[in-house]
C-alpha cells in the first residue's frame, strides 16, 4: 500500500511541467525520489526535461539511480555535474545512451 505522501509525489511528477516552481518547496529526499520514478516510468522526455532540470536538479542532490532507461544520456548527467550536487552514491545500470566519459569527469569529487 503506497502512503499519502507517496502518491502526491506521483501526482507531482506526473504534472512537473504544469506546477509553478514546485522544486522550492520539495525536500532533497523528494527530489531524488522523484528523479528515480521519472527514470522507471520513462519520464524523461523532451516536454519535461525542461521542467525536470529546473525543478529536480539541485546542489543539494546526494543519490541518484538510474536504471534500464534509454532516455539517461550524458547530457542529462552534464546537467547535474554543472548543478555543483556532491553525489554521495551515483547509480547508473543499463542506461545505453551513457557513455561514461562525463561521469568521470564531471560527478566523481575530488
Amino acid at each position: 500500500m503506497k502512503t499519502l505522501a507517496n502518491l502526491c509525489l506521483f501526482c507531482v511528477a506526473r504534472n512537473l511541467e504544469q506546477l509553478n516552481r514546485v522544486g522550492k518547496y520539495l525536500s532533497r529526499s523528494d527530489k531524488e525520489l522523484l528523479l528515480e520514478w521519472l527514470c522507471d516510468h520513462d519520464g524523461f522526455t523532451v516536454a519535461r526535461l525542461p521542467a525536470v532540470t529546473y525543478n529536480l536538479i539541485s546542489p543539494h542532490l546526494q543519490h541518484i539511480s538510474f536504471c534500464y532507461n534509454v532516455q539517461i544520456n550524458d547530457g542529462l548527467l552534464k546537467k547535474l555535474a554543472v548543478s555543483g550536487c556532491r553525489l554521495k552514491s551515483v547509480t547508473i545500470t543499463r542506461c545505453p545512451n551513457v557513455t561514461g566519459i562525463l561521469f568521470y569527469f564531471y560527478l566523481i569529487p575530488r
